[in-house]
């Protein structure tokens, strides 16, 4: 899409997050810009800001969250569909060298090379279904 066609959220929606905690500054631009792009899906690794978003005060933060059910996709979710389409055994390769940057995928690839599929599905199904509890109907199905 090019520069010239972006069209920004209200100065509402922008503002809406100004004083919510652990909504950082691109989080708050992703989730008011989806006033202005109805069908887009916020893919992100933020859980804190996403759980932030599910206990928000306000008419704006509420709408937003409204507005935002079912459209959002975290950074698990992302993983277990790269797994799905591109299979295990490639993504194994890729991931465990690099597995340390990020806690989830040292927990789920902690063995390394010898990390299993079903051990590594099971561990992303449970941050999952921990974020759903914490996050109510933000995340897509």
């Amino acid at each position: 899409m090019p520069y010239e066609s972006f069209r920004q959220p209200s100065p509402e929606e922008s503002a809406a997050f100004n004083d919510v905690l652990k909504i950082d500054p691109g989080e708050a631009i992703l989730f008011a810009a989806t006033s202005e792009y109805p069908e887009a899906v916020v893919a992100t690794g933020d859980k804190q800001s996403l759980v932030a978003l599910s206990s928000a005060e306000g008419e704006t933060c509420v709408r937003v969250r409204e507005r935002m059910a079912g459209r959002v996709i975290c950074f698990e979710q992302t993983m277990l569909r790269v797994i799905d389409g591109s299979g295990f055994d490639f993504v194994l390769e890729r991931v465990v060298p690099a597995r340390q940057c990020d806690t989830v995928l040292r927990s789920v690839f902690g063995s390394g090379l010898a990390a299993t599929e079903v051990g590594v599905r099971e561990g992303l199904q449970n941050y999952i279904g921990d974020l759903r509890k914490r996050t109510g109907k933000l995340l897509i199905e």
